[in-house]
């Protein structure tokens, strides 16, 4: 029969960086994930791990001193038993960007002896797709109460231009309360093409493909989108002249402008400046 293979060994082949600490929590084994991890953040390939504080091994792969406090007086907790575990979730900078780590530690037994298994693991992916995540969520409920108020919206604009047309079937045209009326109902149109905008966003809006002037949907947008990008992000718009129609719906030209312009807000979070441009873009066959 084949011997069973070593604990280092089983070790090895584990992604996270794990190390079995002694009583005094010096190393006694530490992973190839852990060894690849100190390497590439400085720890001098002269040094061999074992016998060395995890402490300082930690701290000198981190950079994490804010931390430090925490993580020193958290392991030396499990190992007197104070605690059955230990467990800190940290972000710092290592290879060039911010990070985010998962630290545990729990007690164990190693050659007959108390000892400390500690595992870290680099966590940034999945915390990135759960920022998305709620993100999304957070969009997908927003886009609901917007598309809720617009129908709301609606119902109260049908009220006000039934009763303004037929009050303008009682005068005539020259009268000065007929232009007033007339302001009304513009003022009616304009506010119904903020409700289509607003069902635009919240998706709830039926799709109608037709010829469509980008131009023109990009004008139509632009006081809610310098309202949507604050005043810390400049906001231009180039457009070509003579601009080709497209086959589209309007509605959701309109909700692909807002998201990425909602995008281009969030990764600019020390302000810049976003500038839309449209253009005819030829393409020749061969």
């Amino acid at each position: 029969m084949e011997s069973p293979p070593s604990l280092q060994t089983v070790l090895d082949a584990l992604p996270r960086q794990i190390a079995i600490l002694d009583g005094h929590g010096k190393i006694q084994i530490a992973n190839a994930s852990l060894r690849r991890f100190a390497l590439e953040n400085g720890w001098d390939q002269r040094r061999t791990l074992e016998g060395v504080s995890y402490f300082e091994l930690w701290l000198a792969s981190t950079g994490a001193r804010e931390q430090g406090g925490k993580v020193q007086e958290g392991l030396a907790a499990v190992r007197a038993g104070r605690q059955a575990r230990f467990v800190l979730e940290y972000s710092t900078p290592v290879g060039g960007g911010t990070r985010v780590f998962s630290l545990s530690a729990t007690r164990c037994s190693h050659e007959n002896a108390e000892a400390l298994a500690v595992e870290q693991e680099d966590i940034t992916p999945r915390k990135q797709l759960e920022r998305r995540a709620h993100h999304a969520q957070k969009m997908d409920a927003l886009g609901q109460l917007a598309g809720g108020v617009a129908h709301d919206l609606n119902n109260l604009l049908t009220v006000i231009r039934s009763y303004s047309d037929l009050l303008l079937q009682d005068l005539e045209p020259g009268a000065q309360q007929y232009g007033d009326i007339e302001q009304i109902l513009k003022a009616t149109d304009s506010a119904s093409a903020l409700t289509k905008q607003l069902l635009a966003f919240g998706r709830q809006q039926m799709v109608r493909p037709e010829a469509l002037d980008l131009n023109l949907v990009i004008e139509d947008l632009d006081k809610m989108l310098r309202r949507l990008l604050g005043a810390d992000i400049e906001y231009a718009a180039l457009l070509e002249h003579g601009l080709a129609p497209v086959e589209a719906d309007a509605g959701q030209m309109q909700q692909v402008l807002m998201n990425l312009a909602i995008n281009a807000r969030d990764a600019m979070q020390n302000g810049g400046k976003l500038t839309v441009k449209t253009e005819c873009a030829a393409r020749s066959s061969r």
